[in-house]
């Protein structure tokens, strides 16, 4: 059974949180040894305002504890995640191959493989590649929108507009309904460079 103080330092945790008080939630986190906290949604809990406060540090080493507790493939994505923004790429790559063997079909591996290749600053023709097989099993406005500015980048005016036109006909409205019809725009000679710079 966890300590009475234990108990009372995760309720306050939650309380700051609820008001949107992460920094002080944090400075309680910090006063908890992780492995003395039993409940998995607590540690889920800390983790989220390790992360919130950027302190990622913190949150990878709570993840990876739920992760021994419970083999939860969201605590490893979550490692994945923080790897990537700490930009920790052999991290990220060695947290994504495990995560990769747990959730073969989760089209969000492809997702992190393309910012690690993006952190790579790998070539076009491989970010592209990664993008396009995740377009095979997944659709989401961000991420076919940079598809369509990769195509952009690498010269492939016709992918470009092709995929511009998938995201104004799926989505309709929106930031990158509006972002896909200004680079379309550009491609088919309605819009001008100085104004696609803007976007």
């Amino acid at each position: 059974m966890e300590s009475y103080r234990t108990v009372r330092a995760l309720a306050a945790i939650k309380t700051y949180m609820e008001e949107g008080k992460n920094q002080e939630a944090y400075d309680l986190v910090q006063k908890l040894n992780p492995k003395k906290v039993r409940s998995v949604q607590d540690l889920n809990m800390m983790a989220q305002i390790c992360a919130a406060v950027e302190c990622y540090e913190d949150a990878k080493e709570i993840n990876l504890l739920i992760y021994e507790r419970t083999s939860s493939r969201r605590a490893r994505a979550q490692v994945v995640e923080i790897s990537i923004k700490q930009g920790q790429i052999k991290d990220a790559e060695y947290f994504l191959e495990k995560y990769e063997k747990a959730a073969p079909m989760d089209p969000s591996r492809l997702i992190y493989r393309f910012r690690i290749y993006k952190m790579q600053q790998a070539s076009l023709k491989e970010q592209i590649a990664v993008l396009e097989q995740w377009k095979t099993e997944e659709y989401a406005e961000r991420w076919a929108y940079e598809l369509a500015k990769l195509y952009h980048k690498a010269g492939d005016s016709d992918h470009c507009v092709k995929e511009c036109n998938d995201i104004i006909l799926w989505f309709g409205e929106g930031k990158y309904v509006e972002w896909a019809s200004v680079l379309r725009g550009y491609h088919t000679g309605e819009v001008d460079i100085e104004t696609l710079q803007q976007y």
